[in-house]
């Protein structure tokens, strides 16, 4: 759908427009719209409705999808919205926006006049977008805003621009109905991501990006999920076992396949959501297929066709053509049941069938797409299909409509076929320009003709710096207040032409690119097209030129501008400008799919295996292939390789003639034809030649080796026609009687052997069988030349004849005439008189007479060489000939008489980039205009040749000097007539001098002959008659000066009689890897010894050629030295310019080293120049955060600037093929590169802040191949158990390689998490190590060793959170410690000795607990020293870990358990989560306050517990150093003493904690040794022990049963107040110090807290089971003194009756009888303040001055219902409650939703210290909720999170409440110690309950009882 608006007219009108379709339920939502259009009652409408009805029953289907509802809606509101802005076009007040509230939309003033700066758009943007019911609003805004700046536009002047036609939004739908992932509003440019249900994705907003959004479909959201983090989809509907979950495999469509694979079996799926829906077997029969499904009703979530579908009965897919009765129309679908856009047709059914000739490249299908056929038509043998590619909605080809035709006897597409890749997803428009045309008047004297229009691309270059000069080429707009500069000009700004001979036109284009627009400064493109045609730019421009003040001045002529200038508008020129979209090269514009509207997504790239040019997408002809989209041109294949077909899009589409023959031939490993084959019908054996022709006289039953159809190749059969059979012929060589067994063969060899063997016979006579072997000589061989012609090819010395007849004589023995078998043409070169050798030369400079050419359709290249050798034979005056064939063309018969240099050496050296125009071999020029090439050979040139196809450098086919070896033409007097020989021409001494100066010679003592190495050269050779050893060696130098790049090495010998040899080589210097000032480790190495040897000098430039960049990198390995150049007495500066001009020289550096060698300051200094950069490694983008190559200390000073690795232009630095050949070390082991898994660029977000990571450059000319640059990349990741993901990226000159970490990050919802891999960079490729889970982990039955003991047996369970699973392997009942029964009572923790098989599947016995009555089951118990492990399957090698102690209430454990299961933290936030009992009340803590029994067992069974993760939670795959302490209630404060003891500090036990609910400032925390001594006296009093005696007592305690003291504890507790509790000592060991004075001192190491409390917590809550244990009791008064004695611990540990009052009097303490509820619920209050509340902050406060780590704080406020469960809201929510199943329906969705957004800060904060950041090295927030604030002390305003639906922020938690107890009660105390002791500055900081440290202000506090403190 589009909108335009006509502007010629007051009212304005906005059109619709529609699809042409209307086949099934799309065609009736259609009509059923426009119905909506017609005002009033419609009864088009009412039937609609009824047809929609009888299509969608309600069990079937009840309404289009998601997208299309939204999407009806939204143009229904365009509607009313166009009705109400014509009405309100000429009138004042504001309707459109009435109308807008009416709906129900409230626009705030800044949506409805956004500023241009201030907040930018894409705020505002993304804020919008993530709003409910986001398209409405969307679709409104736009609307609003088009026909607001309509309105805008009607009071402009006539003149002014017609307006871009800027549609409003409307939501783009798939042909289901269904969202389309991508969603983009043309008239802003913004495109952004959405989800199934049309929601936005949070930060996927983009502006303008040339590059397609990469947002994915639900499958492979499903997919990155449980690729990145181990969420799958569930095959089963009930309760899934491990083996039932499966990562997904998607469709090309992004929908799921139909068939997904579990361990457990095959399942059916919904192609839409994933979910399973039936379980599938081997047999078909009992998979229904999609079409099945829909056929018979069952729901499926993707939209229904709206009728009922016709399936294939084979495999009950969709069949090909679809129709609906109702309606009368047919059309063809896809293999998905989607319809094929354009194909709907009424009354019959469309051409549907699938094209019978296969595409090329073995491609199966086209991409997005269809080919689709008319039945074959046409006589038998001649029938065609003819066909037509379409594309799926939403993809447009990126090539011109045609028609397809596959012939259907040769299976072949004729002309071509059709391109596998055509269907592209169109993109926004990319680029907007406008054009303007004005007239020169040429000065006078001047006219403009043929002649002139030479000079006009100077003048158009003139003209445009005129343009820039004066600011018509930019566009200034300001971001964030700095000005910035919009380019609107490039080369082809300007185009001038001669309009008649005074004028001149010119055309100026201003183009400017969409992408390089800020959209913060101009939002939309109305403000975008303003600014390129408005009065800044092009209107400023039309103003200049119609002032007449426009002149060009040039060489002091004027040329005066024309007042008028015509703007294009569309197909004509009008005098306003007018912009029109368009797109960046490599993209084809398509064109709209409306002729009233123009279609927002207008630009396709070009596909690979295509390149862009005039506008078009182009198919890379056949010979040349793209693997890159939007490439401006083709790659070549390698030598002798081509395509099958045009469009190829891989290099491995290039194949030789071999590999794309039909006849069956069989290729060797280098694609070339094996020289034996067999016939696959007969089985006999046979020859084929390099061009796979077979030989027919070769065939035999018996096998052929290879070997003897080489050598046969040599030879061909003459047909009787070209022989004469004489018996008088002489035998010229020898006969031979062969052995019985391959006569034939053994004949040939010997031939072959003997080189003055030209052709042979083969006779037989009988059985026996007799070769004759023939040398060429004139009575051997008639040859006769007919349909001659003079002055052909263009020369007048050369003659043409049109055949050639050459008969060979040979004697007849009798009998059957024998079989003639000649050496084929290029292999003989012996006749009569002269002996001919092959030079292996192609070309000669001068010297060549008598070229004779032949038709290559009347002669054979033997025969022409029989003719050449014939006719030199007899020419006294020959030397020798060339002999060509022109591929397809003529042969050329040149003889050669006194030549003097022959060139073109078939191992020669060829620069392969050079033009063939400029070489000299082989010598050929193309004509483009004529079509025509010129061959130039021996000094002479032909024409009229035929035209070049393909490569120029296949023009020849076969071309070869042969020289007369005995050749007199040195001796040769001029009386016999010959060519005159040409006299030796003296060097002048200015060429000897100036060669002397650019060469020096070489000291042979230095060269080094290493015979095996291969050294590219070019050899000539010079003819001594011509040349004496000094022109040689000059003429040698001088060829050597005309290969600047090559040459760098030359040398003349003296080896034969006839001729010098002239050698060129390139440098040939090898250098040792040794950094040193020396040179000595460089040598030169040739591959023969040198008789003499020149060396050109160096010669440096006067300034750099080239800007080197510098390497961010400290190492190199792997480098290619290519010169070591010592810096002595230069200073830095002019070393490092010596260094830049010496790689500018030389062709194959490729970069330097400019090196501190020495690593002295001011020593050795050296420039290493470089081959290859090799592997660039130690980067310092990173700084060394995190490595996982080998970064120790280089060997020379990189750091310091200048010193370090330089990089040349990748533009300059193509290294020649001449440049040694450089290898990195090979790889140790292989790659299995399937093992990896390959990411979608979907499921990658860009995180610039990441710090974890690493960086490698792969040198190409190290490694030129992507394959292998990406294997060492991928070996290097797998060696490291850190790294888990390598991404590769194609740079100039490098392969980038980015080693991660664990970077994922997933967002938990109710309905799916959405997991993603932050990257630091963007990357091409990106591959995940394959997880390899630890040794038993990821089955059912997991299981786990563990060192110095055995195996631990766990158990697997599958996690649910919305429709994602994931496995948690949980170990239950691991024993951390000895259970501490009868003598180990009262002790230290030991550890287990265990070894074997340990059962951990199920929970074991929690710790005895005050409250705890006699059990009768084992849930409780004194051996409890256990610990649960809960192991999520993850692709993280080392997970951060939470141990959590809790000791479970009695009975809490049920249905085998735990009662806090750390399953569904451990899912959801990636990590492994242990929960550990530990012992308590008076197992735990009873102390005597004396060595005797020292007490604090339960603080060391914590750190016995901690000290085993540290040991043993590697083997699970934790990491021991991110640990993170954590405990709740009571157990909160006896933890937080860990953080202040030496011991844990000393041992990192943790690096977090987690508080939750207690402090170690909660003034009972600890206990003084003297009460410590008192409660044991009291309990052994309690239970009869002795009490004289420490050690009877403790025997006494020991001998009693755990119920007994436990029942005793209780029965003590329940009168007692909080400071009797049995806790933590000061006993001097563990525990050395307070608490309040430890937090005196910075902490020894760096921990990070997050500390938190409950509104619902409580002593009074706490003592909950106390309570009911004495009423089980019956002891009904405990209550009573209970709340007695904790009324009175609120005046401390002394129970000050002033604090008390206080507190009274504050918390309204006071009660009557009747109102004990409310007195009760004070008492909770005052309490929870002053032991847990006010503590916790205190804590949050010291930790946050003192220590380093961060503090967050929370706080959960009252909570109503769940009142029976025994953990509080904070836990519940932290570990998923809300999920377990045990308790399903029992939480809402508004908690649920609550616990996953908590469990992501909790594990947030695990992973990173932070809530809010779930990776350490990265500040890249989820955004699932608000930030959570730092804890940031600052008088009582500290922030803090709380824990209610909405997460909001707070600040001041208790600010009243705790101002009270730490200052107002403070003062009291103080005032009263004053009274009474006088000054009290010097008492212990430990008597001070909490808020020691607080520097608070205690003046100006209210006296007691003035009521006027606040509460």
């Amino acid at each position: 759908m589009a909108s335009s608006a006509d502007t010629q007219g007051p009212t304005q009108t906005l059109a619709l427009h529609w699809p042409t379709s209307t086949s099934g339920a799309a065609g009736v939502w259609m009509r059923l719209v426009k119905s909506w259009r017609e005002p009033g009652p419609s009864p088009a409408r009412s039937q609609h409705l009824k047809q929609l009805r009888k299509l969608y029953p309600a069990h079937y289907y009840t309404g289009p999808g998601s997208c299309e509802e939204v999407k009806l809606r939204v143009l229904q509101f365009i509607k009313e919205a166009e009705e109400i802005v014509m009405a309100s076009n000429s009138s004042r007040f504001p309707l459109g926006e009435s109308f807008l509230a009416a709906k129900g939309i409230r626009l705030t003033d800044e949506e409805l006049a956004l500023p241009r700066l201030s907040p930018p758009r894409e705020t505002f943007l993304e804020k919008f977008l993530s709003g409910s019911d986001y398209a409405i609003r969307l679709a409104a805004l736009s609307t609003f805003d088009f026909y607001q700046r309509l309105r805008a536009h009607l009071g402009k002047s006539p003149q002014a621009c017609t307006p871009l036609r800027s549609s409003p939004y409307v939501p783009q739908c798939d042909a289901f109905g269904s969202w389309e992932p991508v969603q983009c509003h043309a008239a802003t440019g913004h495109c952004w991501c959405v989800d199934e249900k049309g929601e936005y994705v949070p930060t996927s907003l983009a502006a303008r990006s040339a590059q397609i959004l990469q947002c994915p479909t639900s499958c492979e959201k499903s997919r990155a999920r449980a690729l990145l983090s181990s969420w799958k989809q569930a095959g089963s509907q009930g309760k899934p076992s491990p083996k039932d979950l499966f990562i997904p495999t998607c469709l090309e469509t992004g929908e799921f396949a139909r068939l997904q694979v579990s361990e457990a079996s095959t399942w059916c799926v919904d192609p839409a959501s994933g979910e399973g829906t039936l379980p599938g077997t081997n047999g078909s029969a009992q998979r229904p297929s999609l079409c099945e499904v829909l056929q018979s009703g069952v729901p499926s979530r993707r939209a229904s066709p709206g009728y009922a579908p016709a399936c294939t009965a084979e495999d009950g897919g969709f069949s090909p053509v679809q129709c609906d009765p109702a309606q009368g129309s047919c059309w063809c679908v896809l293999g998905s049941g989607e319809e094929v856009p354009g194909t709907c047709v009424a009354g019959s059914q469309p051409a549907c069938e699938s094209p019978q000739c296969p595409l090329p490249f073995n491609v199966s299908d086209v991409a997005s797409g269809a080919l689709l056929c008319a039945p074959a038509s046409g006589p038998g043998g001649a029938a065609t299909q003819r066909c037509q590619l379409l594309c799926r909605p939403g993809y447009r080809s990126a090539f011109p409509p045609g028609p397809l035709l596959c012939s259907l006897q040769r299976r072949r597409w004729e002309p071509q076929p059709p391109q596998p890749r055509a269907c592209q997803r169109p993109q926004l428009w990319q680029t907007l320009w406008t054009q303007g045309q004005l007239q020169l008047q040429l000065p006078p004297g001047k006219v403009c003709h043929a002649d002139y229009a030479g000079l006009l691309p100077a003048f158009q270059l003139f003209l445009l710096d005129e343009l820039t000069a004066r600011g018509f080429c930019q566009i200034q707009v300001k971001t964030a207040g700095t000005p910035v500069s919009i380019p609107v000009c490039d080369d082809f700004t300007v185009r001038v032409e001669c309009l008649s001979g005074e004028r001149l036109g010119a055309n100026v284009t201003w183009k400017l690119r969409l992408e390089d627009v800020p959209p913060a400064s101009l939002p939309d493109l109305r403000d975008v097209e303003e600014a390129l045609v408005g009065e800044d730019l092009v209107g400023r421009f039309a103003d200049l030129i119609q002032s007449g003040k426009f002149q060009l001045h040039l060489d002091s002529k004027m040329f005066p501008a024309d007042t008028s200038i015509r703007f294009l508008q569309g197909d004509r020129f009008g005098t306003s400008p007018r912009t029109q979209f368009g797109c960046l090269e490599g993209f084809h514009q398509v064109s709209a799919t409306s002729n009233a509207s123009q279609d927002p997504l207008g630009c396709v790239k070009c596909p690979e295996g295509s390149y862009f040019q005039d506008e078009r997408c182009i198919p890379c002809p056949a010979g040349f292939y793209q693997e890159q989209a939007g490439s401006l041109a083709c790659v070549p294949c390698p030598v002798g390789r081509t395509t099958v077909s045009v469009g190829a899009f891989s290099q491995t589409h290039c194949v030789t003639g071999c590999q794309k023959n039909e006849a069956g031939l069989r290729c060797d490993q280098d694609g070339q034809y094996r020289a034996s084959q067999r016939d696959g019908a007969s089985g006999k054996a046979f020859c084929v030649d390099g061009e796979g022709q077979r030989l027919p006289w070769s065939e035999t039953e018996a096998p052929l080796m290879g070997a003897q159809c080489l050598m046969m190749r040599k030879f061909e059969k003459l047909p009787e026609s070209k022989v004469i059979f004489d018996a008088d012929v002489a035998v010229m060589v020898k006969s031979e009687v062969p052995g019985s067994e391959s006569s034939l063969t053994q004949c040939l060899a010997g031939c072959a052997l003997d080189e003055a063997c030209s052709f042979l016979t083969v006779s037989t006579v009988g059985s026996d069988v007799s070769c004759d072997f023939y040398a060429w000589a004139s009575d051997h061989i008639a040859c006769t030349a007919s349909g001659q012609e003079e002055d052909a090819l263009g020369t007048s010395t050369a003659t043409s004849f049109g055949s050639l007849m050459c008969q060979v004589k040979v004697r007849s023995r009798g009998g059957d005439s024998p079989a003639v078998y000649l050496k084929k043409g290029q292999e003989f070169t012996t006749t009569g008189q002269k002996s001919f050798e092959q030079t292996g030369f192609q070309s000669v400079l001068s010297g060549m007479y008598s070229p004779i050419a032949f038709s290559a359709s009347g002669a054979s290249l033997t025969e022409v060489h029989l003719f050449c050798l014939l006719a030199c034979d007899r020419d006294s005056c020959c030397d020798g000939f060339i002999l060509t064939q022109v591929q397809g063309g003529s042969i050329i018969c040149g003889l050669l008489s006194s030549p003097d240099v022959l060139l073109c050496h078939v191992r020669d050296w060829r620069d392969p980039s050079e033009a063939q125009a400029k070489a000299a071999c082989p010598g050929v020029t193309y004509d483009q205009d004529s079509r025509q090439a010129m061959l130039r050979l021996g000094g002479q040139e032909f024409k009229s040749l035929t035209p070049l196809k393909g490569n120029q450098s296949t023009f020849t086919s076969f071309q070869q000097v042969y020289l007369w070896k005995d050749s007199d033409m040195g001796s040769r007097s001029e009386s016999m007539g010959c060519r005159r020989a040409v006299e030796p021409r003296p060097a002048s001494p200015t060429e000897t001098d100036l060669t002397t100066e650019l060469f020096s010679p070489v000291d042979l003592n230095q060269v080094i002959v290493n015979g095996n190495r291969s050294l590219p050269s070019q050899q000539h050779w010079l003819f001594k008659h011509l040349f004496s050893l000094q022109q040689a060696n000059l003429w040698c130098l001088s060829r050597c000066v005309q290969e600047p790049s090559f040459c760098q090495l030359a040398e003349v010998t003296d080896s034969a009689p006839l001729y010098f040899t002239c050698t060129l080589y390139p440098e040939a210097q090898v250098c040792d890897d040794v950094m040193e000032s020396s040179p000595k480790g460089c040598r030169l190495i040739l591959p023969r010894r040198p008789s003499a040897l020149f060396q050109k000098k160096v010669v440096l430039q006067d300034k750099v050629k080239n800007f080197y960049t510098r390497l961010p990198f400290q190492k190199l390995m792997g480098i290619s030295i290519r010169n070591k150049v010592p810096m002595f007495n230069r200073s830095i500066s002019n070393g490092f310019f010596e260094c830049e001009r010496l790689c500018d020289v030389d062709p194959c550096c490729t970069g330097f080293g400019f090196l501190n060698v020495s690593q002295l300051k001011g020593g050795e200094v050296t420039c290493l120049t470089l081959n290859s950069l090799g592997i660039q490694m130690c980067s310092e983008e990173n700084g060394g955060a995190w490595r996982i190559l080998d970064c120790g200390s280089p060997d020379t000073e990189v750091r310091t600037y200048p010193f370090g690795w330089y990089q040349k232009p990748v533009a300059q630095n193509d290294a020649s093929s001449f440049c040694p050949s450089v290898a990195l070390p090979p790889l140790t082991e292989n790659v299995a590169l399937d093992s990896w898994q390959s990411l979608a660029l979907s499921s990658v977000v860009v995180d610039p802040s990441i710090r974890n990571f690493d960086v490698a450059h792969i040198s190409t000319a190290a490694m030129g191949d992507f394959s292998a640059a990406r294997d060492r990349c991928l070996w290097e990741c797998s060696r490291h158990q850190a790294c888990v993901v390598t991404t590769l990226q194609a740079q100039p000159g490098a392969v980038r390689c980015m080693f991660y970490a664990d970077t994922q990050s997933c967002t938990h919802s109710l309905q799916a998490p959405n997991c993603q891999l932050l990257l630091r960079e963007e990357a091409t490729h990106i591959y995940q190590k394959p997880n390899i889970p630890l040794l038993g982990f990821g089955t059912s039955a997991p299981s786990v060793t563990i060192t110095t003991h055995g195996r631990l047996l766990g158990r697997s369970q599958a996690i649910q959170v919305g429709t994602s699973w994931k496995q948690v392997d949980q170990f239950l009942g691991v024993p951390y410690a000895t259970p501490p029964l009868a003598g180990s009572r009262f002790r230290a923790p030991e550890p287990l000795n265990w070894t074997g098989s340990w059962d951990a599947t199920k929970p074991r016995a929690s710790c005895w607990q005050p409250g705890v009555r006699t059990p009768s089951s084992p849930g409780v118990s004194e051996d409890c020293l256990y610990l649960n492990v809960f192991v999520p399957q993850s692709m993280a090698p080392s997970m951060s870990v939470l141990v959590f102690f809790h000791n479970a209430a009695e009975g809490r454990a049920s249905g085998g358990q735990p009662a806090v299961d750390g399953s569904f933290l451990a899912a959801v936030g990636n990590l492994i989560v242990v929960t550990a009992s530990y012992r308590v009340g008076v197992f735990g803590f009873l102390s005597s306050g004396s060595g005797e029994l020292s007490g604090n067992w339960g603080l060391l069974d914590q750190a016995a517990a901690l000290t085993w993760v540290q040991t043993h939670i590697g083997a699970f795959g934790g990491d021991p150093r991110r640990v993170t302490l954590a405990a709740d209630r009571g157990g909160a404060d006896v933890a937080s003493i860990h953080l202040l003891t030496t011991r844990a500090a000393d041992s990192r036990l943790f690096r977090r904690a987690v508080l939750m609910g207690g402090s170690a400032l909660s003034p009972a925390a600890v206990i003084r040794p003297e009460r410590a001594r008192q409660q044991a006296a009291a309990l052994a009093k309690e239970v009869g022990c002795p009490t004289s005696s420490i050690q009877e007592m403790v025997s006494c305690l020991r001998r009693e049963p755990a119920s007994v003291l436990n029942d005793a504890q209780t029965k003590l507790l329940a009168v007692s107040g909080p400071f009797h509790y049995w806790g933590p000592v000061v006993n001097g060991q563990y525990l050395q110090e307070a608490p309040a004075r430890a937090l005196q001192r910075a902490p020894r190491v760096k921990v990070d807290l997050l500390i938190g409390s409950s509104q619902d917590d409580g002593l009074i809550s706490r003592a909950k089971a106390v309570k009911q244990f004495e009423e089980s009791q019956g002891r009904t008064s405990s209550k009573t003194a209970f709340y007695q004695a904790l009324q009175n611990s609120l005046g401390g540990e002394a129970a000050d009756n002033r604090v008390q009052a206080a507190a009274t009097w504050y918390y309204s303490l006071e009660h009557g009888a009747d109102d004990y509820a409310s007195f009760s619920r004070a008492l909770e209050a005052a309490a929870r303040d002053y032991f847990i509340i006010c503590p916790v902050i205190d804590m949050a406060r010291h930790w946050a001055r003192r220590a380093q780590g961060n503090v967050f704080m929370y706080h959960t406020p009252e909570s109503y219902g769940h009142s029976s469960l025994e953990l509080l809201a904070d836990v519940r929510y932290a570990f998923g409650l809300p999920f377990y199943p045990a308790y399903e329906g029992q939480f809402t969705l508004e908690e649920k939703s609550l616990s996953l957004k908590i469990m992501q800060y909790f594990s947030n904060f695990i992973r990173s210290g932070n809530p809010n950041y779930p990776h350490e090295f990265s500040r890249k927030a989820p955004g699932f909720a608000s930030p959570w604030p730092d804890f940031v002390p600052r008088d009582g305003a500290e922030s803090y999170k709380e824990f209610s639906v909405l997460l909001p922020n707070r600040q001041g938690l208790k600010k009243a409440d705790c101002s009270f107890w730490s200052k107002y009660i403070q003062s009291l105390k103080a005032s009263a110690d004053e009274a009474e002791d006088g000054p009290s500055a010097g008492r212990e900081e430990e008597d001070q309950p909490f808020g020691s440290g607080l520097t608070e202000d205690l003046l100006g506090l209210p006296e007691f009882g003035s009521k006027t403190y606040s509460k």
